[in-house]
């Protein structure tokens, strides 16, 4: 296999920040709202807060670990793969799941809903992993 193909572009370790700062940003944008200090409209500050939470997520999940070796690669891969086989098998089950509690066969879950359930499955699955293998 190409040296190029084996590794993975991931972000410096100082990303960490900004992830954490688009996530405290939605949160503070949130309260906010529902105090109703901020005003947008309902729908424009929900999507700003869920867009922010999810970017922020998406750079936590793409910072590199202080020793990022092929090991930790291919742990990040496996909680990867590992989430979204997990976010695609509960879309599929939740209308099963609905039908039999609530009686009706409906879609239960967001898209929002499905990529922070991803994205926690993620860090669950990657956090064990990583301390399995020490």
């Amino acid at each position: 296999m190409n040296e190029k193909m084996k590794v993975l572009n991931l972000l410096p370790r100082k990303f960490r920040v900004l992830g954490y700062f688009f996530i405290m940003l939605a949160i503070l944008l949130a309260v906010l709202h529902k105090t109703e200090i901020i005003d947008y409209g309902k729908n424009i500050t929900k999507l700003m807060a869920k867009s922010m939470i999810l970017l922020g997520l998406l750079i936590l999940m793409m910072i590199k670990g202080k020793i990022e070796d092929e090991m930790s690669q291919q742990i990040r891969l496996k909680a990867i793969t590992s989430s979204f086989i997990f976010g695609i098998s509960f879309y599929i089950v939740m209308p099963f799941v609905n039908y039999l509690f609530v009686g009706e066969f409906t879609e239960t879950i967001g898209t929002f809903q499905l990529l922070l359930t991803m994205s926690v499955i993620y860090f669950i699955n990657y956090y064990l992993m990583k301390r399995s293998e020490k």
